[in-house]
């Protein structure tokens, strides 16, 4: 049984209520880190990745903040600041595996849902604003998928400025509610793109994951860290500073009232139409190709 093991501790107090947090975020059995947990400081739009070696940095955040800690595989945890001193386990989630029907048909039948091409009906580009967020996209379950059920490739826009930007792909079921809710796969899916404008994709075969009746979200979650960083612009003549962002940017389609769009904020989901804003009715650029 695996029990992850977060490790807080403080970089630096300042005479305010206001500090840098630093973190590590190990397993407990292994004592190997868990990488690429998105850390959200609650009902907030502050926060971080932890990085390939389980490591993370909050700055400017209070101590009577709360952060929220989601990692594929576990438990959620909420945990304040103002106990940085502490260890935190999260519980690994216990999944249920449905059993799955062999079919004897050798022939391979495959299906596209949602196709589009890389430089059509692609209404806007969006980047990484400076939140741990998640931008997620619900599919809901039709009855033709009966014959090809199994999801076998999943199909991602980006725009990149640099070579070898990641993000992570996580797959979560629907609530009863309609809004995203768990992760249905154990482990992460970074996904590396190349410089420019690409179509990547993501051969999930191995899971032999099910369209879930209840429909399916896939989430692009930004990757805050090193790696990600592309830098543009002069340097600033007071800080010797240029200016920078996260890579990459990912495509949205012009859907209109189809818009089925969320995003993860402040450790919680909320539909695009709940926030608002200009790209309230643009979903991610996915495409799907079901199997049977």
């Amino acid at each position: 049984m695996k029990i992850a093991l977060y490790t807080l501790f403080v970089l630096a107090v300042s005479t305010s209520s206001y500090s840098q947090v630093s973190g590590v975020i190990q397993d407990a059995n292994s004592k190997k880190p868990i990488p690429y947990a998105n850390i959200a400081v609650y009902n907030s739009s502050k926060g971080t990745s932890a990085n390939a070696n389980g490591v993370f940095t909050i700055s400017d955040v209070s101590f009577k903040d709360t952060i929220v800690i989601s990692a594929v595989g576990y438990e959620k945890v909420f945990h304040k600041l103002e106990t940085v001193s502490s260890n935190l386990y999260l519980k690994p989630k216990l999944y249920q595996i449905p059993e799955l029907e062999v079919s004897n048909n050798n022939a391979s039948i495959v299906k596209v849902i949602e196709p589009f091409k890389k430089r059509s009906k692609v209404a806007f580009y969006i980047n990484y604003l400076g939140s741990p967020w998640m931008n997620g996209r619900i599919f809901h379950y039709s009855p033709e998928y009966s014959k090809t059920p199994f999801i076998k490739e999943i199909r991602v826009l980006s725009k990149s400025k640099i070579t070898g930007a990641k993000f992570n792909l996580r797959l979560l079921n629907v609530s009863d509610a309609g809004a995203p809710e768990e992760d249905l796969l154990t482990e992460n899916l970074i996904v590396e793109v190349p410089k420019g404008t690409h179509k990547s994709s993501i051969d999930i075969s191995k899971y032999r994951l099910q369209f879930p009746p209840s429909g399916i979200c896939f989430a692009l979650e930004w990757l805050i860290i090193d790696e990600n960083i592309y830098y543009f612009g002069r340097k600033s003549p007071d800080s010797g500073e240029r200016k920078s962002r996260f890579e990459p940017k990912f495509g949205l389609l012009e859907l209109g009232d189809e818009s089925n769009s969320w995003t993860y904020l402040g450790g919680s989901w909320h539909s695009k139409k709940e926030l608002g804003g200009p790209i309230s009715n643009k979903d991610l650029a996915i495409e799907i190709l079901l199997s049977n």
